[in-house]
């Protein structure tokens, strides 16, 4: 059994267990309420001594379903593992400043909870901490994860499409937000649904503090009204399903652009043309998967891996595969009903063996 030093006493009050201290802190072991919002109190009384809440004990919010929203103080240090897990309706909650460590599976199957901001002062996170069949945005103050870091805090590994680093803040006009990270760069992460023509600026002023727009974010503009945009040449990453179900019919994606993420065009189906940047060296999988009617897409001569369904279902696509790519994956090119053009004499090593189904291909092409 676990070993508690330092003890003074166990309490209870309406809400909370609580195992309580000789220095004076304290540990909350469990969440008896059925509040939706709630805001975890910084100290406890016992026997007329104040005892500071430093601690969120291990499974002490486990699968409470009521809580939509928690706000922890600024006291914590330590969130023990399990501690959140499987709250199913959590949609927002604060990490302090002050939070030092997060145990495994603290906010698994979370699958309400919108994003996460993690302090820089986190100096420890066991594994599978975040994630576990969630979809939500972590975002984190450090640069890059942090050597107390287990390799598998995050089930997504690190993947870029889930976890931002280098944050700063969030900003909000209007209907548009952004992230500002420490690098005085920014990333759209949600526009105007409603807006069908924009041209996107290089810039945002922020309080008299210049940020350059360099990403699109997650899903920015999912489902949006939008059939025209003109992206500035600073953007250098197209994020995870970050124009997916929307009504854009053309785009020109920057020099400098190296990949285009998962789902990030899927089911456009008003989309007919795509410029691809000479910098792009990968598109990930179900990209422009059941863009019905795109018809033009140039991949470049940089372009080496094209992953699973990236292509499927683009019914009407003509397209020219150079022999610089050398990974295609599962599906990339099913039902695509226009020529598929490849410059290779034949099927590469590196192509999956079910790399397309019922399309016409044309081995030993040119431009």
């Amino acid at each position: 059994c676990p070993v508690v030093w330092g003890f003074d006493a166990n309490y209870s009050d309406i809400n909370y267990d609580y195992v309580l201290y000789k220095d004076n802190t304290a540990t909350i072991t469990k969440y008896k309420g059925s509040d939706m919002k709630l805001v975890v109190p910084e100290t406890v009384t016992y026997n007329d001594n104040d005892y500071i809440i430093t601690q969120i004990g291990d499974n002490a919010f486990q699968g409470n379903d009521d809580l939509y929203l928690v706000e922890l103080p600024e006291t914590i240090v330590t969130i023990g593992q399990y501690a959140f897990e499987g709250c199913s309706n959590l949609i927002s909650i604060n990490l302090p400043d002050g939070l030092a460590e997060i145990g495994n599976y603290v906010f698994s199957s979370c699958y309400n909870l919108n994003n996460i901001v993690i302090p820089n002062s986190v100096e420890i996170i066991r594994d599978y901490a975040f994630m576990n069949g969630c979809s939500y945005d972590v975002y984190c103050e450090a640069s890059s994860r942090p050597n107390g870091w287990d390799i598998d805090w995050c089930n997504n590994n690190d993947d870029d499409a889930f976890v931002t680093w280098n944050y700063k803040d969030k900003y909000i006009d209007g209907v548009n937000e952004y992230i500002l990270f420490n690098d005085s760069t920014a990333m759209i992460t949600k526009y105007n649904p409603n807006v069908t023509s924009v041209v996107i600026n290089e810039t945002i002023d922020i309080n008299g503090t210049s940020y350059t727009i360099t990403r699109i974010g997650k899903e920015a503009f999912k489902d949006s009204k939008l059939t025209i945009i003109k992206l500035p040449n600073t953007i250098s990453k197209i994020s995870y399903g970050a124009f997916r179900y929307s009504c854009i019919e053309t785009i020109t994606i920057p020099e400098g652009v190296t990949t285009i993420s998962q789902y990030a065009f899927q089911s456009c189906v008003s989309l007919k043309e795509v410029v691809l940047p000479n910098t792009l060296i990968k598109i990930e999988s179900y990209a422009f998967e059941s863009c019905y009617n795109l018809i033009n897409i140039n991949l470049p001569n940089s372009l080496k891996q094209i992953d699973e369904c990236a292509f499927s279902n683009c019914n009407n696509l003509n397209i020219f595969i150079p022999n610089t790519v050398i990974r295609i994956g599962s599906n990339a090119f099913d039902y695509v009903y226009g020529e598929i053009r490849c410059e290779a004499t034949s099927k590469p090593l590196g192509w999956n063996d079910n790399w397309q189904y019922d399309s016409t291909v044309i081995w030993g092409c040119s431009r």
